[in-house]
């Protein structure tokens, strides 16, 4: 039979596999981002709040005017590190995607800091996790003049092909990522917009939870007796079996037993 502390152990991990299924229906990667055109004298503002949702995950991406370079000044930034490791960040990126290069990342605080993209293109990210918040974020965008030394930048902005799906913030998705709990797209009803989770509330998903991972639990511990059970009773059977000197399996033993 299983120990009680492994039994325990496997317990738990049910429990918290079943929350976590369901959570998984209502609990959205909060989004704020969008696409933003600049022209040549144009600016604009972006900010988070310091009550930004918790999981939040906001995605601008910035196209100046030809001849123009995106420029972002960071008023202030305030970040948070866990372990050694960024939770609440900020990333800059020198185009229009996941993918191109990084001017920068980071989690520490800032104060009155420019960035500057080489081209027409920027791609700014704030990720949170589900913990504390910060004072979050607030810059502004705007646009400097590079004239003909960027004419030979083509954009990085291509339509989506048929398989995808076009968010707001003009990034390419795959389908398989709509309607998953999770704004994928980086920008305010997106692909989770149409989307509709179990009309429940979190306790009462969590309770909901924890009813069907104890269920789960007890019916494992039922089974894994009954299974222990007929082992037992099976090794008892062929242990009596080979004592008997009349149960041999030989034509002679049968028929001696007949006679």
């Amino acid at each position: 039979m299983w120990k009680n502390l492994d039994l325990l152990k496997y317990s738990k991990n049910v429990v918290l596999l079943a929350t976590v299924w369901l959570q998984c229906f209502v609990l959205l990667v909060r989004a704020c981002g969008q696409y933003i055109e600049l022209g040549s004298s144009s600016t604009s503002s972006i900010s988070i709040s310091n009550s930004y949702a918790p999981y939040s995950n906001c995605i601008w991406v910035v196209e100046a005017d030809s001849g123009y370079r995106v420029e972002l000044n960071i008023s202030s930034f305030v970040g948070q590190e866990l372990s050694g490791s960024c939770v609440d960040y900020i990333t800059v990126r020198d185009g229009s995607d996941s993918a191109d290069e990084v001017l920068g990342k980071t989690c520490t605080t800032l104060t009155n800091s420019i960035v500057t993209s080489t081209a027409r293109w920027m791609w700014v990210q704030f990720k949170s996790d589900g913990e504390i918040t910060t004072s979050g974020l607030t810059a502004k965008l705007s646009t400097v003049y590079a004239g003909s030394v960027i004419s030979n930048y083509s954009s990085p902005l291509e339509s989506c092909k048929s398989f995808q799906y076009e968010c707001d913030n003009r990034i390419c998705l795959t389908r398989a990522y709509l309607c998953d709990g999770f704004e994928d797209c980086g920008c305010s009803d997106c692909d989770e917009s149409a989307c509709t989770g179990l009309p429940f509330s979190r306790s009462e998903l969590m309770g909901m939870s924890i009813g069907i991972g104890s269920f789960l639990s007890i019916g494992i511990f039922v089974f894994s007796c009954l299974y222990e059970r007929y082992r037992k009773l099976k090794a008892i059977r062929q242990g009596n079996l080979e004592m008997d000197p009349l149960a041999g399996n030989s034509k002679k033993a049968k028929i001696a037993w007949h006679k």
